[in-house]
């Protein structure tokens, strides 16, 4: 009988041995996968760091380029004030020149600009849009009278073999 205690007691002892080694196997394993962890992990906040970084460098672009058409968009405007103020100068000039040499003026067929009496050769077709005066060519007319018969625009500029953007613009400026 004390073979068979003797016996037990190894099998316990062995059982014993196994479970200290599969904790260390454990162990091991676990500070490795905690080595990889803190790897990742500082990998990781200098990523953060870097995107941060890159966020605040498009940050500081993006307000530069904000500012830059801003400041573009002023100068446009004041641009456009300038043109409109010369355009009202010299159109008073006309008039007042007109008035001075005692031109006789009328206004064209079809409710066109003024012109001044002349020679019928040296007479142009002007349309006047918002007092400017904007010559129109055959190709136009010829886009107003394709449209006011009802094609599109996809058919007059294939038929004109003109492109659609300034089939659009001819119809936009004689509206």
């Amino acid at each position: 009988m004390t073979g068979f205690y003797v016996s037990i007691m190894f099998i316990g002892i062995l059982l014993i041995l196994i479970s200290m080694v599969w904790i260390a196997y454990d162990k091991k394993k676990f500070l490795e996968d905690e080595k990889r962890f803190d790897e990742k992990k500082e990998v990781l906040s200098k990523i953060i760091a870097d995107a941060e970084l890159m966020i605040d460098e498009l940050n500081r672009i993006s307000d530069y380029i904000v500012s830059e058409v801003d400041k573009k968009s002023k100068e446009v405007q004041k641009a456009f004030e300038s043109i409109d103020e010369k355009a009202k100068s010299i159109s008073q000039d006309n008039d007042a020149l007109i008035k001075d040499n005692g031109f006789d003026t009328g206004r064209l067929p079809n409710g066109g600009g003024f012109v001044i009496n002349a020679e019928p050769s040296l007479v142009k077709s002007h349309r006047m849009i918002d007092e400017k005066i904007i010559a129109v060519n055959s190709k136009h007319k010829e886009v107003i009278a394709l449209a006011q018969r009802g094609f599109n625009e996809t058919e007059i500029a294939k038929k004109l073999s003109m492109g659609k953007g300034e089939i659009q613009l001819i119809l936009g400026v004689n509206k």
